[in-house]
Order: structure tokens, then C-alpha cells, then sequence
């Protein structure tokens, strides 16, 4: 009877160090996800802060693109207008002045 109670025993001890065992590897298993998920964390963080850069830097070229286009248009629109200004100014104000005189 003594030695079953011997052996029982030393089943326990076995069961509580293999228990205990588990328990570090699972304290250590933890850890390390923890370290991981924290790094992948960071990678994606970084990769998403260098697409928004890379975004907003492509916007802004675009947009100055646009302002250039537009500055061009501008100054052409305003090139037409003085060309044909220059060219019937002289026949607008004789057409007005005659409009007043005859009145």
C-alpha cells in the first residue's frame, strides 16, 4: 500500500512538472506573439506612412501639373483678347462714337 502511495505521488510530481512546464512555454509562446504582432505592427505602420507620402506626393505633383496647365490657358485666353482688342479697338470706338452722335 505504501509503495501505491509512493507511486501516486510520484505521478503527481511528474503531472506538476510537466503542468509547470506548460505553463512557461505558454507564458514564452505568449510573449513572442506579443513580440511579433508589435513588430508587424510597426512594418505596416511604416509601409502605410510611406504610401500616404508616396500618395500625397503624386497628388501634388498632379496638382502643380494642373496649375501649370491652367496658368498656360490663362495666358493664352489673355494673349487672344489682346490680339483682338488690338486688332478692332479702333472700329469698336468709331462704332460708339457714332452711336452717341447720332444719339
Amino acid at each position: 500500500m505504501e509503495n501505491l502511495i509512493h507511486k501516486i505521488s510520484q505521478i503527481e510530481a511528474a503531472a506538476s512538472s510537466i503542468l509547470d512546464g506548460m505553463d512557461e512555454r505558454k507564458a514564452s509562446f505568449a510573449a513572442k506573439i506579443r513580440e511579433e504582432t508589435t513588430k508587424f505592427d510597426m512594418e505596416l505602420e511604416q509601409e502605410t506612412a510611406e504610401k500616404i507620402n508616396c500618395f500625397q506626393d503624386q497628388m501634388k505633383q498632379e496638382l502643380k501639373e494642373q496649375q501649370a496647365l491652367q496658368q498656360a490657358k490663362g495666358e493664352q485666353i489673355l494673349a487672344e483678347l489682346d490680339k483682338a482688342y488690338e486688332a478692332g479697338h479702333h472700329a469698336i470706338a468709331q462704332e460708339l462714337f457714332s452711336r452717341i452722335i447720332k444719339g
